[in-house]
């Protein structure tokens, strides 16, 4: 990201659904305007799961991030090689919106974070130039 280019944290809340306030009061109208219904389709980012900090990883229970996403972009596949369950990333559904970082309980680091760089170089990482179909 370039110098005073815009981005997201996820810190105390996530990009919601039923928001797009940001793209409306953006003064250089660097993030593009979209519309409720096409939010879904806006590539943010791309979660990814640490598996070194996921309580899955440790054998204890855990079901934020999947219970969380709104868009269920996340589910628990069971893993031979870590004989556990695993949180998978259904990438054609995960738009980065951050609620599963948001709810991740895992402190001081989060297991699953938001990553724009994890997107193709030809998508923007804040609500984008090139959206899915």
């Amino acid at each position: 990201a370039g110098i005073l280019t815009p981005v997201l944290t996820f810190h105390k809340d996530y990009c919601r659904e039923d928001c797009n306030r940001c793209t409306q009061v953006c003064p250089s109208g660097a993030l593009a305007g979209v519309d409720l219904g096409g939010k879904p389709h806006v590539q943010i980012g791309l979660a990814r799961v640490n598996m070194n900090l996921c309580l899955l990883g440790e054998d204890r229970e855990c079901s934020a991030c999947m219970r969380w996403c709104p868009y269920n972009a996340i589910r628990y596949v069971f893993s031979e090689a870590e004989y556990t369950l695993v949180p998978v990333i259904d990438t054609g559904k995960c738009n980065g919106c951050g609620a599963c970082e948001v709810a991740c309980p895992t402190s001081p680091g989060k297991a699953i974070r938001i990553f724009a760089d994890a997107l193709p170089k030809e998508t923007a990482s804040a609500f984008g130039v090139e959206q899915r179909p």
